[in-house]
């Protein structure tokens, strides 16, 4: 065996950390220095090797200043080893109690501090005729647990074995990356047993088993787009070599406790436990993994089978048959984060589904699902579905759009429900449009009939909608309970006359005109801006003309009026749909001639909510009279920074009216208040429609 050949084979010694030489007696040393050797699939620069002659057998000292060893290994620095008694027989060379220490480097080369090296020890036999190299070496942990390492080299192939029970997973974090992309504030921990197996050929791995069980793994990696945090499960992966770059592979994951993270979601494996199983082809050089048959079992959330295509931190494509979809859990866990910055990203959720979904580079590209008792109710109040059921579809991208056709028992918008209807919809990319129009849309025993509704840029910044329908009667007791206003009975009709959407904003092709209390209603230059965000703001001018006044207040426990009010709400300005500004004015028309009446708890209403108004009556006359007559009504309020200007039909001394007389007993309500705090006014006047007993102090 020449000089090379020798030391060749000690470098293979190195591979487990001892140090392999012929007998020399003598001399005392002998030093080797050489600035490179290459071989037997490692790569080893800076090589110095010592040995010492002395007693029954000689020691041997060496150290390489960086060894590159087969993936995934990899490069390896400051190689220390150790031999204090070296065998040889013959042509065998054996070292039982030798030892190294050495220092894994990540993927820029950066050497970790000396803390961080790893150190073996154990037995190293070689046989130099055979060219067959035997180890058997261990890793201790700071907890004393052991990592076995099992070895053998011959015939230019090999075999490695690993065994460990609940060893420290910190441990092995420099082992860990040379493997993944280990990133993160927070350093790996927890214990895993591990049994595994590894063989081939020179440099080249051709086949891995493993079998690990993992208690409270917390592992970060990939810039933290795959992660682990107190993770109980199992693990576990056969992987064979096909042809060149490629390995037949079955995995399976088992989780029981603790959280995963692949972005973009997160599974609270205590609350919702997991399986994944999978088989196809692994790429090493291109950290691709290509699972052609993948099951996902997840109870009472999701199971369900397809294929995938996995990359270091990414899908890139992922194709699932679901053969159960249960809410809440597959919304909250693998919906909602992939509708994060759309009104869909905070529902409550109910019922069920199955299907297929189809994603690509972490987009969904399409969607065939059958819904079956779906309820989906938004946290913020803006709006809900109940009971939906029926097929749903969906692409990105289609010659032609897809069809779905749904039933629903039930909805809401702002709180104003909608009864049970059925809807064919048409959608790709980020368009919708309900079909078969008009569509009919029963709501508070009247109905909304739809002549167009369509959806454009779903999904993006600039969603844009279309709306045009009519409003046959609706029940206004009803639909003022639904939002929370002092309820009062009639009927609501009317047109939408094309609403649009665009910008994140809500605006009306013309008035939006309506009939209640026997009069007439127009709302004017509606703007809603952000409608669905969270501080949604509207301006408006709303003009009434010809309410008839007994029928209006007939409706409340307000006092008895008869006769016709105009109103004029002007230059209307709601944030979070609350009032900020207007100018409101509430009047007689001019050439009402209708009888004018008005019962005393009408007088007593309208002088508690005038803001410190009187009535110009004695006490005792007032008594004497169940109602009045009147000429005319005028009451006015510029509403700023939540205070009213108020003022009336004319000046009267240091107030002004707000109700005139009429003949004998003449009965004047006279207001003394030119400011009054708006919500106490508001509130005034929704205890006066309530009960009549007003109070504004």
């Amino acid at each position: 065996m020449s000089s090379s050949e020798r030391i060749r084979c000690l470098l293979a010694g190195v591979l487990s950390f001892a140090s392999l030489v012929p007998t020399a007696h003598a001399i005392e040393a002998i030093t080797i220095d050489t600035a490179r050797i290459e071989g037997l699939g490692l790569d080893a620069r800076g090589v110095n090797l010592r040995l010492e002659a002395g007693g029954d057998a000689p020691g041997a000292e060496l150290t390489i200043e960086e060894l590159t060893l087969p993936a995934p290994i990899g490069r390896i620095r400051s190689v220390r080893a150790h031999c204090d008694a070296l065998r040889i027989v013959g042509d065998s060379y054996d070292c039982d109690g030798g030892s190294a220490r050495f220092a894994l480097t990540g993927d820029r080369g950066d050497v970790p501090p000396p803390q961080d090296a790893i150190e073996l020890r154990g037995r190293v036999r070689y046989d130099a005729a055979a060219r067959a190299l035997d180890l058997d070496v261990s890793a201790v942990d700071a907890a004393g647990v052991p990592l076995s390492v099992r070895a053998t080299i011959a015939a230019g192939r090999w075999t490695l074995d690993l065994s460990t029970n609940r060893y420290a997973v910190g441990a092995l974090a420099r082992w860990l990356g040379t493997l993944v992309d280990v990133t993160g504030s927070e350093a790996p921990a927890g214990t895993m047993a591990v049994e595994a197996h590894a063989a081939g050929s020179g440099p080249a791995v051709e086949s891995l088993n493993v079998r690990a069980t993992l208690t409270a793994l917390t592992l970060s990696a990939f810039q933290e787009r795959l992660a682990a945090q107190g993770l109980d499960g199992t693990l576990e992966l056969d992987a064979k070599r096909q042809r060149e770059g490629h390995f037949a592979t079955q995995i399976a994951l088992r989780a029981s406790a603790g959280q995963a993270y692949a972005d973009p979601w997160f599974v609270d494996a205590a609350a919702h436990p997991f399986s994944f199983r999978g088989a196809g082809d692994f790429q090493p050089a291109l950290q691709r993994l290509t699972l052609e048959r993948l099951d996902v079992d997840q109870p009472g959330v999701l199971v369900g089978t397809g294929s995938a295509v996995f990359e270091p931190g990414a899908v890139r494509s992922l194709v699932l048959d679901l053969d159960e979809a249960r809410m809440p859990g597959a919304y909250d866990i693998y919906l909602q984060p992939l509708l994060i910055g759309t009104v869909l990203d905070e529902l409550d959720t109910q019922g069920g589904a199955r299907g297929r979904i189809e994603l690509v580079e972490g987009e969904p590209v399409r969607i065939d699902l059958d819904l079956a008792e779906v309820h989906a109710e938004d946290r913020l109040g803006r709006f809900g579905a109940y009971g939906v059921s029926g097929p749903v579809h969906w692409a990105a991208g289609a010659p032609s759009a897809p069809v779905s056709d749904v039933r629903y028992a039930g909805a809401a918008i702002y709180g104003i429900p909608f009864d049970a209807g059925h809807l064919r919809i048409e959608s790709a990319g980020g368009a919708l449009r309900v079909l078969d129009t008009p569509v009919r849309v029963s709501l508070l025993d009247g109905a909304l009939s739809i002549d167009t509704f369509a959806l454009r840029g779903l999904g993006s910044d600039d969603v844009e909608a279309d709306f045009d329908a009519v409003l046959e009667p609706v029940d206004v007791t009803r639909l003022t309970t639904a939002l929370g206003w002092v309820p009062f009975s009639g009927t609501l009709s009317g047109r939408l006359p094309t609403l649009r959407y665009a910008d994140g904003v809500v605006t009306l092709g013309g008035a939006l005109e309506a009939e209640i209390f026997g009069g007439h209603v127009s709302l004017d230059g509606l703007r809603i801006e952000q409608p669905l965000g969270v501080l949604p703001s509207m301006s408006a001018d709303v003009r009434m003309r010809d309410i008839d006044l007994e029928r209006l207040t007939s409706t409340f426990s307000f006092g008895h009026m008869t006769g016709k009010l105009h109103a004029d709400i002007l230059g209307i300005e709601l944030l979070d749909w609350q009032a900020a500004r207007f100018d409101a004015r509430i009047w007689t028309p001019e050439d009402d001639d209708s009888r004018h009446r008005i019962s005393q708890r009408a007088v007593k209403s309208i002088a508690s909510i005038g803001g410190g108004a009187t009535a110009q009556l004695s006490e005792g006359i007032v008594r004497l009279f169940d109602e009045f007559n009147y000429d005319r009504i005028d009451l006015r309020c510029a509403m700023r920074d939540q205070v009213c200007a108020m003022d009336g039909i004319a000046a009267k001394g240091s107030g002004y009216y707000i109700l005139r007389g009429r003949g004998l007993p003449r009965l004047d309500v006279i207001g003394f208040e030119r400011s009054v705090s708006w919500p106490a006014l508001s509130q005034a006047v929704w205890s006066a429609a309530r009960s009549g007993d007003v109070v504004i102090e």
